[in-house]
């Protein structure tokens, strides 16, 4: 989607998560839960406007956008530590 965008070709996608975080509807493409529909709008789009929507994924906003939703390595959600090394450890039975 983003080198579609990026190229100026408008993006027709369903309304669903992924494409909803990159489309901006009516600036950069079309999103519709009928693909069709949203197909002839995209088709309306102007080509540079779609371009110009598109620069906001800069190779730096994306790493920005990465580095604030990973979670630091070897972290474990509270409670599952212990769990997790109970389920690996080998049985001592018999």
């Amino acid at each position: 989607m983003l080198e579609a965008m990026a190229c100026g070709t408008p993006v027709a996608a369903h309304d669903v998560p992924s494409p909803v975080d990159v489309v901006e509807d009516g600036v950069t493409g079309s999103l519709d839960k009928h693909l069709k529909l949203a197909i002839l709008r995209a088709l309306t789009l102007d080509r540079e406007k779609v371009h110009q929507g598109s620069l906001r994924f800069t190779w730096e906003r994306t790493a920005q956008i990465l580095e604030e939703n990973l979670k630091p390595i070897g972290s474990t959600p509270p409670g599952t530590e212990d769990e997790v090394t109970t389920s690996l450890a080998p049985s001592h039975s018999g």
